[in-house]
């Protein structure tokens, strides 16, 4: 093996490795918010046997739908509740014709954070966010009950000193789902671990079977070069998946 090939290697995963840090720990300010709908019962559009009616809570309504929102700092700074500006508060809504039932929290990531949701009085297509403040990774998950159609919720608002607002970063996963997309990387864990334990059994293999000697320094090396390539590539791969993504795994609490 090229003597220049480890030094070239060790080289682009150091400078990959200072990209990522001075892009991870920059400071930045920035929410985001994730959704995901589930439709408990809706009115069928066409029936040839009468009318039917959905009740709940004894009120006639077309349908019931629960999303579940997640809403967090996913920046690294503190963002105050007070910065909420007060002409355009944190709202989500349902769309025009929509009511919420019913809206609360179920769970946040600290309860001294007074994460809360409230229904606007004079428009139920509407709820209001607030909070106290929010640490980096901080923020709360909310279920609310509308008549409101699926995929129809948005979340608007603006916080002083985040430009973009809460920004939308898609479905709401389970913890579960957000880790399979991971789950190839077990696949290579174990590889490496196999190269390593053949490394480590070559002085046992070498005495039982001499003739296995003069090939075993190309494959001792074949074998190094192989595993800094796939850990170079992996680790080039993570850098660019979070650069891209920003993390953007919900935390933990906020995702069961």
């Amino acid at each position: 093996m090229p003597n220049w090939i480890i030094p070239t290697l060790i080289g682009i995963a150091a400078s990959a490795f200072l990209t990522w840090l001075s892009m991870r720990f920059r400071s930045k300010s920035q929410m985001a918010y994730q959704l995901h709908d589930l439709t408990i019962i809706g009115q069928p559009s066409v029936t040839n046997i009468g009318d039917i009616k959905i009740l709940f809570n004894n009120v006639a309504v077309p349908r019931v739908v629960v999303t579940h929102l997640a809403v967090w700092n996913t920046g690294n700074t503190v963002v105050k509740g007070e910065e909420i500006v007060e002409s355009n508060p944190l709202t989500i809504r349902f769309g025009d014709g929509a009511t919420i039932l019913d809206a609360q929290r179920v769970s946040a990531t600290q309860e001294v954070n007074d994460f809360r949701i409230r229904v606007c009085e004079h428009d139920q297509s509407r709820a209001f966010l607030e909070f106290d403040y929010l640490n980096g990774r901080d923020g709360a998950k909310f279920q609310i009950i509308h008549t409101g159609s699926k995929g129809k919720a948005k979340l608007t608002g603006s916080i002083r000193g985040i430009a973009k607002g809460v920004e939308y970063w898609g479905d709401l996963l389970e913890w579960s789902e957000q880790k399979s997309r991971f789950s190839s990387l077990r696949h290579m864990a174990l590889f490496v671990a196999a190269v390593v334990v053949l490394s480590l059994m070559k002085d046992v293999i070498a005495r039982h079977y001499p003739a296995t000697v003069k090939y075993g320094e190309w494959l001792a090396a074949a074998a190094i070069a192989l595993v800094l390539l796939i850990f170079l590539g992996a680790f080039l791969f993570g850098v660019a998946y979070s650069l891209h993504t920003r993390s953007r795994a919900t935390p933990k609490s906020l995702s069961r």
